[in-house]
């Protein structure tokens, strides 16, 4: 998209002065754009990809793992972790080993 815009602001710029360059250069960033365009749909497709839309959550995880693991859980799976409050007795061991070599 960088080289896009550069080939455009070139474009631009030679616009009266050089209309035959001008010609190359769209052209230039026609190809470009095309290029973009296709690594973006690439990229889209895999991060959403078809099946997602066509049969939900569940299976687009179950189509890309190729083993199934059951793990239990304790307590509510809904729920979002609790945060735990910074203790003082936390703190000596981050900054203690920054007075050893």
């Amino acid at each position: 998209m960088v080289s896009l815009a550069l080939t455009l602001g070139l474009a631009g710029d030679l616009l009266r002065r050089d209309p035959d360059r001008v010609a190359v250069l769209l052209e230039e960033a026609r190809s470009i754009a095309r290029s973009a365009l296709d690594d973006l749909r690439a990229v889209m497709h895999s991060i959403h990809p078809p099946v997602l839309a066509d049969r939900g959550l569940g299976d687009a995880v179950r189509a890309l793992v190729l083993v199934t693991i059951a793990v239990p859980l304790a307590g509510r799976a809904d729920e979002p972790p609790r945060p735990r409050p910074y203790r003082a007795r936390d703190r000596p061991a981050a900054t203690g080993s920054a007075g050893h070599p």
